[in-house]
């Protein structure tokens, strides 16, 4: 019984951290955009590839849920560092920073989400949360 239990935590955790805490990110990143000044960047994200950010924000959410899972949690710094220098050649003009800003924003979000309910998860699982 225990055992299904803790299976079920392991897969509402990974379902709340990818697919519900993406809906909520992606809600609150379009209120930030809402304003007519950041109609033409919105218009720039979406021209880029369909959903690929969306992907993107699952992968890092999984990963960061598997790293706290492992109790591995350097790994949450190598993401945001990789992130982050793959992302350091595109700020160029105002636009660009801009865009990198919008990027830090839901970075960040997602960084929080997952680590929180990864947290919960170890947590409900019954293992400690400092390794």
């Amino acid at each position: 019984m225990r055992l299904l239990l803790d299976i079920l935590i392991v897969l509402a955790s990974l379902l709340c951290a990818t697919l519900v805490s993406g809906y909520v990110i992606g809600r609150l990143i379009n209120r930030l955009l809402s304003s007519e000044q950041d109609a033409r960047l919105a218009g720039t994200i979406k021209s880029g590839v369909v959903g690929v950010g969306k992907y993107i924000g699952w992968l890092e959410r999984f990963l960061i849920l598997c790293f706290i899972f492992i109790g591995y949690y350097q790994g949450i710094g190598f993401i945001l560092a990789a992130k982050s220098i793959l992302r350091y050649g595109e700020i160029k003009s105002d636009d660009d920073r801009r865009f990198a800003e919008y990027v830090i924003v839901g970075t960040l979000l997602s960084f929080v989400f997952a680590i929180v309910i990864g947290l919960a998860m170890r947590r409900l699982l019954g293992m400690p949360l400092t390794v």
